[in-house]
């Protein structure tokens, strides 16, 4: 068993972490509420490290990210935990321990089938993984080294200095801002909104391709004041930052209402109001499904369901006016 990163021995054996703002402290034989990491004899070790509940090939639009390499096929690969316990998660059976590894692998190996499946690289989804920080550095580390690039869907709720750590090997990143609320975060989430901003500016300040995305709550986050919030704040750091707007479907220990239709509409006419490029995704419809050059009109990315159909150059210039557009495709 290898020794966990991001923490420190206190008196009577026990240890306290330092990964997330949790920061949680241990005693012998105790694990943590994420379900990642445990106290064994004075020392924290991870306990998933190359265990994995779920992996297989994705459309990367699937993460979501919409202008990342438009039309790859990425690795996707996960372990159980998550350090929120968010009432509406919608992959419950895994963040929340309930579902049994099915497999045990290394870094190098999750390398090799990446590589083997002419995969555009890896990303660690599905639960959350930030969490298994350990085994998520190591094989971005080896992933970057050869040639693959490094994705991670995540809540953001990680302190800064491992995340500076991790930081250099990730290439582009999906950060799931739940509300711009922090009573929404600690009842609803058991967490804090300011250290997910802080991860979001620092994502961003080390150069990482950045989307984020939004589930919209009936009665919880979808009020108009909530959504300009959080439009107000992308537009504050970056309007060209994709934001897609999800809708929600009763899961775990919640059941409130599905999301309206006309819910993310609005949200979709509200935050186009400042903001370059918004998504609607989780729903049928064409309604803020592809993407559309701002220069001459043209649909430059045609989207169905996780499938998308590329019309730029690999420059990502728009076919029909020459516009640059800020997509990466090479």
């Amino acid at each position: 068993m290898i020794k966990a990163a991001w923490w420190h021995p206190q008196s009577d054996g026990k240890v306290k972490c330092e990964l997330c703002p949790i920061a949680c402290t241990l005693k012998p034989g105790q694990n943590g509420p994420c379900g990642t990491r445990t106290n064994c004899d004075g020392f924290m070790h991870p306990l998933h490290y190359g265990e994995l509940v779920a992996a297989g090939m994705d459309p990367i639009e699937k993460k979501p990210l919409y202008h990342f390499h438009p039309g790859r096929q990425i690795l996707s690969v996960a372990a159980p935990g998550c350090n929120l316990h968010c009432m509406f998660c919608q992959n419950a059976n895994i963040s929340q321990g309930q579902q049994q590894v099915t497999s045990t692998t290394t870094p190098q190996q999750v390398v090799e089938v990446a590589l083997s499946r002419n995969s555009l690289g890896i990303a660690y989804t599905y639960s959350e993984p930030l969490v298994w920080f350990e085994f998520v550095r190591d094989t971005a580390r080896k992933a970057k080294d050869a040639g693959l690039k490094n994705v991670l869907v995540t809540n953001g709720f990680l302190n800064p200095e491992p995340l500076a750590e991790l930081l250099p090997f990730i290439d582009a990143a999906n950060i799931d801002l739940k509300a711009m609320d922090n009573d929404f975060y600690r009842k609803i989430c058991k967490a804090e909104l300011a250290p997910v901003l802080g991860a979001i500016r620092q994502f961003h300040a080390a150069g990482v391709h950045l989307e984020l995305t939004n589930l919209l709550i009936p009665g919880h986050n979808d009020s108009h004041e909530q959504i300009n919030g959080l439009v107000d704040f992308v537009a504050d750091l970056d309007a060209d930052i994709p934001l897609h707007f999800s809708a929600y479907y009763p899961a775990w220990k919640m059941d409130a209402p599905p999301t309206p239709h006309s819910t993310l509409l609005k949200a979709l006419e509200l935050a186009r109001k400042k903001l370059s490029w918004v998504y609607l995704g989780n729903v049928g419809g064409e309604d803020g499904r592809d993407t559309v050059c701002p220069g001459c009109g043209r649909v430059v990315i045609n989207r169905a369901g996780t499938q998308a159909r590329v019309d730029l150059t690999e420059g990502a210039e728009c076919l029909g006016c020459q516009r640059l557009l800020p997509i990466i495709r090479a």
